[in-house]
């Protein structure tokens, strides 16, 4: 069982418990609404994007909501997850990027 799973079986069990609360706590997502945006980001890296079990994916994204819900989708996918510090130069990133052999940026 990998991090994505674990969300699905918590959706299942939790549905419509509050699973992610930001900007002071004035907005919420469900379990529900976490792993169908995480699902649905799944299908798409596999479909879209090709992503394979054991591919890397290289994330420069904020802290958000948004984040957590990649992470999840990378899981889901059966992938593992590269995250880049948005600090990073250019040549910082285009390094990081290759050195993990990320599959998809």
């Amino acid at each position: 069982m990998n991090l994505g799973e674990i969300l699905t079986a918590s959706a299942r069990a939790y549905p419509d418990r509050t699973a992610l609360v930001w900007h002071d706590g004035n907005e919420r997502r469900t379990y529900r609404e976490v792993d169908e945006r995480a699902s649905a980001l799944a299908v798409g890296l596999v479909e879209d994007l090709k992503v394979q079990p054991g591919d890397r994916v290289a994330v420069m994204m904020s802290n958000s909501p948004e984040l957590l819900e990649t992470l999840f989708a990378t899981w889901k996918a059966g992938a593992t997850i590269s995250p880049l510090n948005a600090r990073l130069t250019r040549d910082e990133v285009l390094y990081q990027v290759n050195d993990c052999g990320a599959k998809v940026f």
